[in-house]
C-alpha cells in the first residue's frame, strides 16, 4: 500500500513538472520594458506586425506591416502574404524605405491563422500563429488626478506572452512617459501617484498592450493588440493608434 502510494506521488509530481515545464515552453518571452521588446527584435531580419481589430459586424479586421532589417526593399521584387489562405494586397510604405504594408482584409475572428509570406519564391514565413487577445479598459477616472494613484482596468479573454501599459503626460513640449511590465494574467494595475505628475497636463494617454510572438528561421511575426484611454489638446487631432508603438518598437519615432 505505501509503495502504490508513493508511485502515485511520484505520478502527481512527474505531471506538476511538465505543466510547469510546459508552461515555461509556451511563454519563453520575458521583457520588462519597452526597450528590451525592440532590442529583441532588432536580431532579426524580416518583422511582420500583426494588427487587429473587431467590427461591428462581428468579423476582424487584419493588417500587417512588413520590415526589413537594415535595408532598402527592392521594389522590383515580387511579394506575397496570405493569412489562412486569403492573399493580402500591398504597397510601399509611404515613409520608411524597408517596409511594406499588406491589407487590410476582413475575417470570422480566429485565435490563431496561418500566414505565408513569400518575396519571389523564397519563404519568408510559414507558421501557424496564435493571435494576441484585445483588450477592452473597463475603468478609468474621467478626470485623473496625477498626483494620486490612478487604477486601470480591463478585460482580456486569454493570456498574451507580454503584457505593458503605457502611460503618458503631456503639456506643450513637455511630457512625461512610462512603460509598467505586467504579468500576461494581470487585468488591473495602479500607476503610482506622482510618477506622471505635472503642474499642468493638456493631453494624457493610456494604454494596455498585448504581445504575442512567432518566430520562423531568422524572421519573426509579432501580434499587438491594445485599447487606450486617451485626452488630447487638439480637438481635430487624429486617434491614437498602434503606429506609435510600432514606431516605438522599430526605433523610427517616439
Amino acid at each position: 500500500m505505501k509503495r502504490r502510494t508513493y508511485i502515485l506521488v511520484l505520478i502527481a509530481a512527474l505531471f506538476l513538472l511538465l505543466s510547469c515545464s510546459k508552461d515555461k515552453e509556451e511563454n519563453p518571452y520575458h521583457f520588462t520594458e519597452i526597450s528590451e521588446i525592440t532590442q529583441f527584435l532588432s536580431q532579426f531580419d524580416w518583422r511582420l506586425f500583426v494588427d487587429i481589430e473587431n467590427l461591428e459586424n462581428g468579423m476582424m479586421e487584419l493588417s500587417v506591416d512588413v520590415d526589413r532589417r537594415g535595408a532598402t526593399l527592392d521594389l522590383d521584387d515580387t511579394y506575397s502574404l496570405t493569412v489562412n489562405g486569403n492573399s493580402l494586397s500591398y504597397e510601399p510604405h509611404p515613409i520608411f524605405s524597408n517596409s511594406l504594408y499588406f491589407g487590410p482584409i476582413e475575417l470570422p475572428p480566429p485565435s490563431d491563422v496561418k500566414v505565408i509570406l513569400k518575396r519571389q519564391d523564397e519563404v519568408l514565413f510559414d507558421k501557424s500563429v496564435r493571435l494576441a487577445a484585445i483588450p477592452q479598459i473597463t475603468s478609468f477616472p474621467d478626470n485623473p488626478d496625477w498626483s494620486k494613484d490612478i487604477t486601470v482596468k480591463w478585460n482580456l479573454s486569454r493570456n498574451s506572452h507580454v503584457q505593458i501599459l503605457t502611460a503618458d503626460t503631456n503639456h506643450y513640449d513637455e511630457s512625461q512617459l512610462r512603460d509598467y511590465p505586467l504579468s500576461p494574467s494581470a487585468r488591473s494595475f495602479t500607476i503610482p501617484a506622482n510618477d506622471l505628475y505635472m503642474e499642468q497636463v493638456s493631453s494624457y494617454f493610456v494604454g494596455v498592450y498585448q504581445f504575442n510572438f512567432s518566430q520562423y528561421k531568422n524572421n519573426i511575426l509579432c501580434c499587438v493588440t491594445a485599447d487606450n484611454v486617451y485626452e488630447i489638446e487638439d480637438e481635430e487631432g487624429d486617434e491614437p493608434s498602434l503606429f506609435v508603438m510600432k514606431e516605438r518598437l522599430l526605433k523610427k519615432g517616439r
